[in-house]
């Protein structure tokens, strides 16, 4: 089993999304279809419904949410959630993850995707040791980074490389460079290795100090095409 949350970066939310590969054997990577959708408003509708492969469904409630295009053989499966959940709105969303542990999946993946608009973020000072997620603008695309538990000594840092609409991009390499000025560090050693089509990670990434740290990425998408960006974060 292998998840990854995707937060967005800017203060009051944004479109986020978790995604889950399941298997019957070891799951390496996140791949790059998927199988099941469960979109939650229109926009996670709108720019996930491309991403699945033939065979696939997407279950949404048919009151608040309209299908756009398909591609052959995905099954639509609107779901009447006022009549299913009354007046308790937030039951919708377990509702929906109900109905999607009863299909049936073709392969050894699953993939689900949810997302919410998430509004009214906790501030910063209340949070205790969350996943902190910044976004660096390329030329003609996005990294999506993410730093988990965002906090001095051992952390998780997860890098996707997407299109300016948030679609999967597949790359040929990422690399990434974190430096602190402010502390005299100009460069922090950041080996990443491929764990998908366009993510790349590094599951044991030792940072030394708290504060404000800066991170180069360049992408290579091919021989002879290589972008870059650069973003600064926080660390607790």
């Amino acid at each position: 089993l292998n998840a990854y949350n995707a937060y967005q970066s800017i203060i009051r939310g944004g479109h986020t999304f978790l995604t889950v590969r399941a298997g019957d054997g070891p799951v390496r990577s996140m791949g790059d279809k998927l199988d099941v959708l469960v979109p939650l408003n229109q926009d996670t509708m709108n720019r996930h419904l491309r991403l699945l492969r033939s065979g696939a469904c997407v279950l949404f409630d048919a009151d608040k949410i309209k299908p756009g295009e398909a591609a052959s053989g995905v099954q639509l499966c609107p779901l009447p959630m006022k009549q299913l959940c009354g007046t308790n709105k937030l039951a919708g969303n377990t509702v929906a993850i109900r109905r999607t542990i009863g299909v049936e999946i073709a392969g050894v993946a699953a993939v689900l995707v949810l997302t919410a608009l998430v509004i009214n973020l906790a501030p910063a000072r209340d949070v205790v040791a969350r996943p902190l997620s910044v976004s660096v603008t390329t030329q003609t695309g996005l990294v999506d980074i993410t730093v988990d538990p965002a906090k001095r000594g051992r952390n998780e840092l997860h890098v996707y490389a997407v299109t300016k609409d948030g679609a999967v991009r597949p790359i040929e390499s990422i690399s990434a460079t974190l430096s602190n000025p402010a502390a005299g560090i100009d460069s922090l050693d950041t080996p990443v290795v491929r764990a998908g089509p366009n993510h790349f990670q590094a599951l044991a990434l030792d940072i030394p100090l708290g504060g404000t740290w800066r991170i180069d990425v360049a992408i290579k998408l091919d021989a002879f095409t290589e972008e870059t960006g650069s973003a600064t974060f926080t660390l607790r």
